[in-house]
Order: C-alpha cells, then sequence, then structure tokens
C-alpha cells in the first residue's frame, strides 16, 4: 500500500525543477497538469470538477462548519528562451517560466499539504486551485465558468518578485495591480501608385499621426492624478515601396488603476480615432478586447496578514504600485463581488525581473512561503 504524501515527504524543491525544466503555453499545459494531478492524488486531496483541458483544483475540507477561502496559482509559461545557466534550464525551446509560475505552483501545493494535514481543526474549507493560461489574460475566467467560486467568502494569490529579496512580502491595500485592456485600430483609405498619390487617400500619415496622438488623449482626458498608460506597441502597413496601401493598422495597450478613467479613456478613444479618420476622408475600424480589472486588496486581509507575516518572522513592506496585471482580478470581479481579496508579493531576489529571460526565482523562498500561506488560512479559518 502507497504512502500518502505529506509536506515532510513532498519534494518541493524537485517538483519546482521539474516545472522550470518543462514550461508549457495556456492551455497547452498537459504534462503540468498530469504531474500535478498525480502528486495531489499521492497527498489524498479532493479533486473538484473541472470543464477545462488544463489545470485542476483541489477541496480541503474542514472539520468544522466555516466560511470557504479559494486559493489560486497560476501554472503557465511564457513564450521566451530562456538565457539562464541554470542547472535546472528551460527543455523547451522558446518557452520558460519566466514569470514565476512554476514558483507559485510549488508553494501553493505545499500549502495545500500543510492545511490538508491539519484539516480536522479548520472551520471552513479551502479550494486549492492551480489555473491555466493567466498570460493569456483569459484563464481565471474561464476556470470561473463553472460556478466553481460560488460560496467564497476570501480570495488569496501571490506572485514572485526580485524587487524585494528573499524573507520579504509585500502588501499593501488598494490597488496593486493595473487593468488590461487591448485594441486594434484599422485605417481604411483609397490604395494607388507611390506615383499618384493625389489618385488615392494614404491611411499611412493617418496612422502616423494616431500613433503619436493617441498616448496623449488618455492622459488629457482622466484625471492626471491617476496612474494609467496607454502604449502603441504594433504598427504595420503596407508591403512594398511603389504602392500606397489601402489600409494600415495599430495594436496597443490600455493600463489604468481606476476602473473610472479606464472608461473615461475607451470613450475618448473612440471619439478620437474615428473624428480624426473621418475628417481626412478615411474610415476607421476598431476592435477592443476588455482583460482583467484592476487587481484590488481590500484593507482588512492586508492588515491580518502583514501581522502575522511579522510573527512568523518575515519582513513586510509596501507593494510598489505595477501598470502590468494580472487575471485575478477576475475572481472577485466574477466569483463574489461581496468576497475580500488579497494579492501579495513574494520576495525571490534577483537581478532580472520577470519576463526577462535571465530571471530566476531562489528557490530558497518556496518552504517558508508554503509554511506562510498554510499559517496564514489557517489562520483564517479559526
Amino acid at each position: 500500500m502507497m504512502t500518502q504524501l505529506t509536506f515532510d515527504t513532498f519534494d518541493a524543491q524537485g517538483l519546482f525543477r521539474w516545472l522550470h525544466q518543462h514550461p508549457e503555453l495556456g492551455h497547452a499545459e498537459k504534462d503540468t497538469t498530469a504531474r500535478l494531478k498525480e502528486i495531489l492524488q499521492q497527498a489524498g486531496l479532493t479533486f473538484l470538477p473541472w470543464q477545462l483541458p488544463t489545470g485542476t483544483a483541489v477541496a480541503i475540507e474542514g472539520g468544522l462548519p466555516g466560511k470557504t477561502i479559494l486559493l489560486r496559482a497560476d501554472i503557465d509559461a511564457l513564450p521566451i528562451t530562456e538565457k539562464t545557466d541554470l542547472a535546472y534550464k528551460s527543455q523547451n525551446p522558446g518557452c520558460m517560466h519566466a514569470c514565476g509560475h512554476d514558483f507559485h505552483t510549488t508553494a501553493v501545493l505545499g500549502a495545500a499539504l500543510l492545511l490538508q494535514a491539519q484539516r480536522s481543526r479548520l472551520h471552513g474549507r479551502v479550494l486549492v486551485v492551480f489555473q491555466p493560461a493567466e498570460e493569456t489574460s483569459g484563464g481565471a475566467a474561464e476556470v470561473l465558468q463553472g460556478g466553481l467560486a460560488t460560496g467564497v467568502s476570501e480570495f488569496w494569490g501571490l506572485h514572485v518578485t526580485n524587487a524585494l529579496p528573499v524573507g520579504t512580502i509585500g502588501l499593501s491595500a488598494g490597488s496593486v495591480m493595473a487593468s488590461v485592456d487591448s485594441f486594434k485600430v484599422t485605417v481604411r483609405g483609397t490604395g494607388t501608385h507611390g506615383a499618384t498619390p493625389e489618385k488615392g487617400n494614404n491611411p499611412l500619415p493617418i496612422l502616423a499621426a494616431l500613433v503619436q496622438e493617441l498616448p496623449l488623449v488618455a492622459q488629457r482626458k482622466a484625471d492626471p492624478l491617476h496612474a494609467k498608460v496607454l502604449s502603441i506597441t504594433h504598427v504595420e502597413g503596407g508591403n512594398t515601396w511603389n504602392v500606397i496601401p489601402e489600409t494600415a493598422f495599430l495594436e496597443g495597450t490600455l493600463r489604468c488603476q481606476d476602473p473610472e478613467d479606464r472608461t473615461v479613456v475607451k470613450q475618448a478613444f473612440y471619439k478620437f480615432v474615428e473624428k480624426y479618420t473621418a475628417a481626412r476622408g478615411a474610415r476607421s475600424e476598431i476592435l477592443w478586447h476588455r482583460g482583467p480589472a484592476p487587481v484590488v486588496n481590500d484593507a482588512e486581509p492586508v492588515e491580518f496578514a502583514a501581522r502575522l507575516a511579522r510573527q512568523n518572522g518575515w519582513q513586510v513592506q509596501p507593494v510598489e504600485l505595477s501598470m502590468a496585471g494580472d487575471d485575478f482580478s477576475y475572481y472577485k470581479e466574477l466569483g463574489g463581488a461581496d468576497a475580500v481579496s488579497l494579492y501579495m508579493k513574494i520576495g525571490v531576489g534577483g537581478a532580472h525581473p520577470i519576463h526577462d529571460p535571465a530571471f530566476r526565482a531562489d528557490p530558497a523562498a518556496l518552504e517558508p512561503t508554503a509554511k506562510f500561506l498554510a499559517a496564514l488560512l489557517a489562520a483564517r479559518l479559526q
């Protein structure tokens, strides 16, 4: 008979190295999912109904009645070629755990094992979600379509950062990550030979003006004291040197910390594009994809976590405001508007930030993080 896996027999370092060596992109995390399921099954954890082809979730049922807490770990990697000298560097060319999701997954699994061992004393239950496709900004919304978050009172998430040393946790109330919207603007003019521009309407000068003006629209139309950024990231038009194209397009992203700014800037964006192109005899088409909302921490769990962290020997620092985003915000937005939410930053040191091909998370932080997560959730279920 196989001995049930516990935290003491769990090879956290081995799992972390394996995950780092075998990164998989969003919606393709098949080997990752299989490995996680194998370990979770060895630990005797109860699997929850799951509709997606990758990812999984388990429940830790407390011995006493109480609230439900959801703890999220993201499991996908990035399309980046790794440039580290790690002995366990990526074996999947062009794919890397450059955002620390291998760390998140390992630490959260370790916390689940610790909570499972003390479940008889818990007042309530913990749902542990190993979520696919965070990097596409859609995985969380897909997870929630099955009603997984129904009845959840608290949502807890984490992310590594090289901006803090090992042994330090970043905690702040309010908005800590930005909303994430993307857009594509196509300008449609009239194509013609490059030698006869008077017979056409070149969309390229119009597009060039939009590239310059649209970031300024975001700054002028929303509260100047609020953090926001509109970036044009891709411009394309024409395919040869002697033909004026019929169409040209740009793509980009809008990031806002304030939900109202998000709405105001989008409205101003549409108005400016439509009026500017029409005034120059061209037409415009706008495709707008609304991504995750800002990640907002509630004050009470921040204070609770900070107090417990200090009691457990952690240094606590405020979180630096980031214009990056995380689909963790969907859990509260779509799963439980009345629930409280906390997204913490875990220091892993290092000289390179996330999404850098040389990023590395110090595995020395794994065990302390797993133990702190378990202590934190156990304290919430007293």
